[in-house]
């Protein structure tokens, strides 16, 4: 203790506000016992103007967001990377040596075929997503992170909105999104190009006016740095994105692989490391991968997955799989340290295939316990279901993202005949037995993953609907 620090302590304990002072002397020492650090504790001068009611409680940037950064992209962020040149601000000391979680949820692949979009028009011109997120909106409000994969490019009405098989989907999507609960999007799969450079430019320009977070595709090189780690709860969480490839040429230039993260591996791990460096709890990696409309994940997606997790430096906590647009299973690797769910699913779009109507709202905890260790737990599935449906008093029948449980158990009050409730309650069961067909040991026959596979043709997927 400093001499100036012992003469402030010793005025404290003479002046009339020593009941105050003995309580915080008896509150600091416990929190030593505890492990609490004593940092905003030194600051005696302060605290002593504090006692005295001269002042208001100092805060710092520790614990509330960074006036440089702007809104936050989340619920709970607390800080947020500044640039490739900026410190990353400790993690709120208070936190140390706690309990720390974050409520993390993600869906699958947000597809806006004509006919969603239709569905969404307005007489003035404009368009209106949020009835079809009506249901699933209060689930998304209880996390503090959500994220989507954006199937289509949002590159403004100039360009001409259309479906499959170059997307364009209206802006206000970006806007509807964040006023349902979402918190970020992935931005790279094989659409992401559908309008080109600009077109992209265009779409991460509409989801940050919206004040969405985003993975996958970045104006340039500093954008990807200052979106590389956000903090939750004193929890940071780094989301990473990559896609197999592309519906239209792409080459991956040097020095440019900020731009539009393609599937490599080894640029993964160290996307992964330079995430865990900047001060990442837990790396989410989004993989475009996979065969469309199977349900069980291909030898490649199984080998990438197997290879990233057991990767020395470079090893994601959590993989959240797209492209398939049906749902695939979810595995557990490393007593729950690490997981992977191969498939999402569609969220919303009008394909007609078998189970493409079905997607899955992944729930799931990302904690750190107080001895430093960390586990994904707490994990839910919340399937879905997307259908067209006539609401009562509505001059036309809209799409609707529809939990197929509380649905099931209720169908009166969600506007579902029994027909449809009945559909729906097989679908459920069936979904929560298939997300659970795999396990680890299952994944271990394919031992190595390729760092780029192979990019089918576009003609070689089945079609898209397009009405």
């Amino acid at each position: 203790m400093t001499l100036a620090s012992r003469k402030i302590l010793r005025d404290l304990l003479g002046a009339k506000f020593w009941p105050a002072t003995l309580l915080f002397l008896v509150s600091f020492l416990a929190l030593q016992l505890i492990g609490v650090s004593s940092g905003p504790f030194l600051e005696l001068g302060s605290l002593r103007a504090q006692l005295v009611g001269l002042t208001e409680p100092s805060t710092s940037l520790s614990d509330h967001q960074n006036p440089a950064v702007g809104p936050p992209s989340g619920p709970n962020v607390l800080v947020k990377a500044l640039s490739s040149s900026a410190t990353l601000p400790p993690k709120p000391k208070a936190l140390t040596g706690k309990l720390c979680s974050v409520r993390f949820m993600a869906v699958g692949d947000i597809l806006i075929h004509q006919s969603v979009r239709n569905s969404a028009a307005l007489p003035n011109g404009s368009y209106d997503f949020k009835p079809a997120f009506e249901l699933v909106a209060p689930i998304f409000r209880q996390a503090d992170l959500v994220i989507g994969n954006l199937e289509n490019p949002l590159a403004g009405s100039a360009k001409g909105y259309s479906g499959y098989p170059m997307f364009n989907a209206p802006e206000q999507l970006a806007q509807n999104l964040k006023d349902v609960g979402f918190t970020s999007l992935n931005l790279t799969n094989n659409h992401s190009l559908d309008r080109g450079l600009e077109g992209l430019k265009s779409t991460i320009a509409y989801v940050r006016e919206a004040k969405l977070d985003y993975s996958g595709a970045y104006l340039d090189e500093e954008d990807k740095k200052n979106r590389l780690v956000s903090f939750y709860n004193g929890v940071g969480v780094a989301l990473l994105g990559y896609t197999y490839g592309l519906n239209v040429p792409y080459k991956v230039e040097p020095g440019l692989e900020w731009r539009l993260g393609v599937i490599d591996k080894e640029q993964v791990e160290r996307d992964v490391a330079a995430a865990r460096a900047t001060g990442a709890d837990f790396v989410v990696v989004s993989l475009h991968f996979g065969n469309e409309y199977e349900l069980k994940p291909n030898a490649g997606q199984r080998a990438l997955a197997e290879a990233l997790f057991n990767s020395p430096n470079g090893a994601p906590d959590l993989i959240l799989g797209h492209h398939p647009h049906v749902v695939q299973p979810f595995v557990e690797f490393k007593d729950k340290s690490q997981a992977v769910i191969f498939s999402l699913g569609n969220f919303i779009s009008s394909q007609p295939f078998p189970y493409t109507f079905l997607g899955l709202i992944l729930d799931l905890r990302l904690t750190i316990h107080p001895d430093g260790h960390k586990s994904i737990e707490e994990i839910n599935f919340i399937p879905t279901y997307c259908h067209k449906i006539q609401l009562k008093g509505a001059s036309r029948r809209i799409f609707r993202v529809t939990p197929m449980a509380v649905a099931a158990a209720s169908p009166k009050s969600y506007s579902l005949d029994d027909k449809t409730a009945k559909t729906m309650a097989v679908h459920l069961a069936q979904q929560l037995t298939h997300l659970k067909s795999l396990d680890a040991e299952s994944l271990k026959a394919a031992s190595s993953a390729p760092s780029s596979p192979k990019v089918p043709s576009i003609n070689q997927a089945a079609a898209e609907v397009s009405n």
